[in-house]
This record gives structure tokens, sequence and C-alpha cells, in this order.
């Protein structure tokens, strides 16, 4: 069971540094990602978000936004596991996250 653990605490950071990553790489979002967005947002959200305006909730860290962004740069977590798992953690990966919601069937 630790190495369950240690795997998907693993996996959890990766997935945190992914999306660290928009910043890291200091990409600045267009206003077109920005509108996109917040219309992929619910629809009781997207007002506030407006007047907000993308420099603040870009600055607020808002981990949908910096995934919106990366994605839409061509940059998937996928893409990102690939890189830095193992061939045999990867597909562990793909297995049990990528490819499943682990809800119990029906």
């Amino acid at each position: 069971m630790d190495q369950e653990k240690d795997f998907t605490q693993r996996i959890d950071e990766l997935a945190l540094d992914y999306l660290h990553q928009a910043v890291a790489l200091g990409l600045t979002p267009t206003d077109d990602e920005f509108v996109g967005w917040v219309d992929a947002q619910p629809l009781a959200s997207r007002p506030g978000l407006y007047r907000k305006g993308w420099a603040h909730c870009w600055a607020a860290g808002l981990l949908s936004f910096q995934e919106w962004v990366l994605l839409a740069r061509g940059m998937s977590l996928a893409d990102y596991l690939v890189q830095r798992l193992s061939e045999k953690e990867y597909l562990r990966w793909v297995e049990l996250f990528a490819t499943s919601t682990l809800a119990r069937p029906k």
C-alpha cells in the first residue's frame, strides 16, 4: 500500500508542477484565452471573472486558468508526464487516472 501512496503522491506533485509551468515559463494569457476560459466556467461565475479581468485571475494563480492556457498552447498533462515518468509509471498513470474516473461500475 505504501508504494501506491508514493505513486499517487508523486503524480499529485507532478500534476501541480505541470500547472505551475504556465507561470514558470512566463506565459501571458491572451484576451481570447481569457474569454475562452471564462466561457467554460459555470454561468454564475462568469460576470465576476469578467469584472476581475485576466490579469487578476492570472495573478491569483487560478489553476484552471493556468491549465486552460497550457492546453491552448499545446502543453497537456499527458505530454508533461510522459517526459517525467518511466514508461511503466506512465502506463500505470494512464490506466488509473487518464482513462478512468475511478468510479465503481454499476
